[in-house]
């Protein structure tokens, strides 16, 4: 007999956990329901059309995936293939719902002017998903500081190309001698001749657009591709002096030596974090105990200390760490962050970012609740989860208590939630009203099912018990939501109340707008690149802007009030 499998919100989380019990080695053992508050799946990743406003896509947010999401991928792309979308259909295959792009625009301040600074990604030959080349930590420090003397190096040519330097060979060739006798002692303690201290504090950082600074980086990632047997056997104190010394002076380079020159601050910055995080391996010996040993620290407070200034620690580099996951009032774990940095920058397949091709909705969970259907996953939408009822024995969830928000009017009370937009099955912004008994006085009153606020009465209650209803229970629903539904859980159980108390929600805003001009006509310089997201830019809530206009053809604008350019704001 099978086991019942009751799976409670319709969230990204939820679904996969469902494609997973669902497959074919699965299909005798498990019958698996799906509970959904509200018309569609996606939580957090939901997204609409609006049927009454040109079938246009409104999204919970600007969704984008970069190419090191092996997971999602391999989901999607099985999925994709089991669910077999006729070629002649829009959206076929993951290739054509996902399109890779490499081009990312960070802002910051100078002197009170905004200015950008953009990373146009190499594209390799690789294909997201999982399997593929996996680095050590060691070698994606290696891969790290290549990346970041090549993104160096890019802003020092600019500076070149705008001012004129002198280069003197007495400057190199102390340069060298100091380089080599580095080298030749290895990592031995060592002590630095006057004249060559001298120089290095008063020469090579004070003139960052000659070659000093780019030779000091390279030689550094010579020494870590050096082969050898174990990093433990590496006598790493002459090192952290080296660059000690390097991070020291540079420090004392702040904005009243930069100015307004943004290329200088650029290369400035890159080479002080390339610094700052080598020391920090180094010091914390993390080679050794690895990342998650500094997660007591925040990131940001980590960088502080082990020497980064202010105006490094407060980057739009380091900005967009925290902004990408939303983290810029919480604490963001060291090791957390500069792994997800390492992971987001060095190893992503094909493209840095991936942009699907139409909403979230239609992109990602149309297809997954395809597949889902097929294999005999049912959905009850419009089930509102209240309660869980721990047993006496506060062992196990013995009955779920909630409300059914709806009537339904086909005889088999199933709800049919997908429209076609241009043959291509969508998640409507809004209940389909004509599947539902209260449809006409739902519309006229504009009631939010997916809120939490609503003054809505459930039509009707539901319950489901252990053993008769569910065997299984997998708690899908979303973090701060929690809190009332499972408030005597919490209330019982330490480790839950522990976990409601550190894990914080972040609330998210977001805002679209249709210009008739497009980017150029906007003043967006980059006009001529491919479309681009922007992050860092402003204060919270609003920092990160993308040009979504390649979703226009997935709408249906007609005659002169068809839009050239589509705003996204997060």
């Amino acid at each position: 007999m099978k086991k019942k499998i009751t799976i409670l919100g319709g969230g990204l989380g939820s679904i996969t956990t469902a494609m997973k019990l669902s497959e074919p080695q699965y299909q005798d053992k498990f019958d698996i329901t799906i509970y959904q508050m509200g018309w569609r799946l996606g939580g957090k990743g939901a997204s609409g059309r609006n049927l009454k406003k040109q079938s246009r896509i409104e999204e919970h947010g600007l969704h984008l995936w970069f190419g090191c999401y092996d997971h999602a991928f391999d989901v999607m792309k099985k999925c994709y293939t089991e669910n077999n979308r006729p070629l002649t259909k829009p959206l076929a295959t993951w290739q054509q719902a996902f399109k890779p792009h490499n081009f990312y625009v960070l802002t910051g301040q100078i002197e009170n002017e905004w200015h950008k600074w953009e990373f146009d990604f190499p594209p390799n030959k690789q294909e997201p998903g999982l399997g593929g080349l996996q680095l050590s930590l060691w070698e994606k420090v290696v891969a790290l500081s290549r990346f970041t003397l090549e993104v160096f190096k890019q802003h020092q040519n600019e500076l070149k190309s705008k001012q004129k330097t002198r280069r003197k060979k007495q400057q190199k060739s102390v340069l060298r001698r100091t380089l080599r006798v580095y080298r030749k002692r290895r990592m031995r303690h060592m002590n630095f001749r006057q004249d060559t201290y001298h120089f290095f504090k008063h020469k090579v950082l004070n003139n960052i657009e000659n070659e000093a600074w780019s030779t000091l980086l390279k030689q550094l990632i010579d020494f870590f591709e050096r082969p050898i047997k174990t990093h433990k056997n590496i006598k790493t104190k002459g090192l952290i002096i080296l660059l000690q010394a390097f991070q020291t002076q540079s420090n004392k380079l702040n904005k009243n030596w930069w100015g307004t020159n943004i290329d200088l601050y650029k290369a400035w910055v890159m080479a002080n974090l390339a610094v700052t995080h080598l020391l920090g391996f180094f010091k914390d010996e993390i080679f050794d105990k690895g990342l998650q040993s500094i997660n007591e620290y925040d990131y940001k407070e980590w960088l502080k200390k082990h020497g980064a200034s202010d105006e490094v620690v407060n980057s739009p580099p380091i900005n967009s760490i925290y902004s990408a996951f939303f983290s810029h009032h919480n604490s963001f774990e060291a090791g957390t962050a500069i792994n997800l940095m390492m992971e987001t920058i060095l190893r992503y397949k094909g493209a840095f970012y991936y942009r699907m091709q139409a909403g979230m909705g239609d992109v990602v969970f149309t297809p997954m609740y395809e597949v889902l259907k097929k294999r005999g996953v049912k959905f009850k939408f419009f089930h509102k989860v209240e309660k869980l009822v721990m047993s006496q024995d506060q062992k196990t969830i013995e009955r779920i208590e909630g409300g059914v928000q709806v009537n339904l009017k086909n005889s088999q009370k199933e709800y049919q939630p997908l429209v076609n937009i241009k043959d291509l099955p969508c998640w409507p912004s809004m209940p389909l009203y004509e599947q539902i008994v209260e449809g006409e006085e739902l519309e006229a009153q504009n009631i939010n099912l997916e809120s939490a606020w609503t003054p809505w009465k459930n039509a009707a209650s539901f319950s489901l018990q252990k053993g008769v209803d569910y065997d299984h229970l997998i708690l899908g629903i979303s973090l701060d939501a929690l809190r009332g539904i499972c408030a005597d859980i919490i209330k019982a159980k330490s480790n839950w109340q522990q976990m409601m108390d550190k894990m914080l929600a972040v609330p998210t805003q977001a805002t679209q707008l249709w210009f008739k001009p497009d980017v150029a006509g906007l003043g967006w310089r980059f006009w001529q690149k491919p479309p681009a997201f922007l992050s860092t830019y402003t204060d919270d809530p609003i920092n990160t802007w993308a040009d979504m206009s390649d979703l226009i053809i997935r709408e249906e604008w007609t005659g002169e009030h068809s839009p050239n350019h589509i705003a996204y704001y997060c």
